[in-house]
């Protein structure tokens, strides 16, 4: 994980106006490395190209479809993501068991979400979805920071002697979801925000210079 977060800076610092370029050399670097180390009888656990950077491909492509690709350029996508989950499911005997159902579930859900990005507005317009909303906007900051908080609570509860399935059920994740829901806010509020992409206008890559401006600004 920390090995897609450098690399993708290093997009930014080295291609702020050609991100998706950089993710596409960096795709082939991945895979020409994994082929390479697999006819070598090298390990590949730990690093970026053990297959694990396509699921963030997938992601990528997944963005660049919804935002910027023709009618065509989204069918050929849609067939690629499709592929992509059907082989590596074929030659799910060379990669280590968790990274291949990893990902083949990110090139099936990106292609999943791809076609079905059409019915998104009628999911806005569902009153009864409205409460996910403010989750979907806080899932980025969530994510980075539920990890620790929930570590914290987990392990408090574990020297309580609260171990069992149905108390960590109905006791530690409640409370872990609840303390890290505003922990994810005052992230976004503070971290996050000052580095998204303006509301108006078609959604675009933040080159370096916005990133710098906003960290100064925060």
């Amino acid at each position: 994980e920390e090995q897609f977060y450098a690399l993708a800076g290093l997009i930014l610092w080295l291609m702020p106006r050609r991100i998706f370029t950089g993710a596409i050399l960096i795709t082939v670097v991945a895979i020409g490395l994994r082929v390479a180390c697999f006819a070598l009888n090298l390990p590949t656990n730990g690093f970026f190209w053990d297959g694990r950077w396509l699921q963030f491909a997938a992601g990528i492509l997944l963005y660049y479809r919804i935002n910027y690709a023709s009618a065509t350029r989204r069918r050929w996508i849609d067939v690629g993501l499709l592929a992509g989950s059907i082989i590596a499911t074929a030659f799910r005997h060379l990669l280590p068991e968790p990274v291949d159902r990893s990902t083949v579930l990110a090139f099936g859900f990106a292609w999943f979400l791809g076609v079905t990005h059409r019915w998104d507005g009628s999911f806005t317009r569902c009153a009864a979805l409205r409460p996910l909303f403010s989750a979907g906007t806080l899932c980025y900051s969530l994510y980075l920071t539920h990890w620790v908080v929930t570590k914290i609570v987990a392990q408090t509860a574990w020297q309580q002697g609260i171990t069992g399935p149905w108390e960590n059920l109905l006791f530690t994740i409640p409370l872990a979801t609840a303390v890290s829901i505003p922990v994810a806010i005052g992230f976004h509020r503070w971290v996050e925000r000052p580095c998204m992409n303006s509301s108006s206008g078609q959604p675009r890559p933040v080159t370096w210079s916005e990133l710098s401006q906003a960290g100064s600004a925060s």
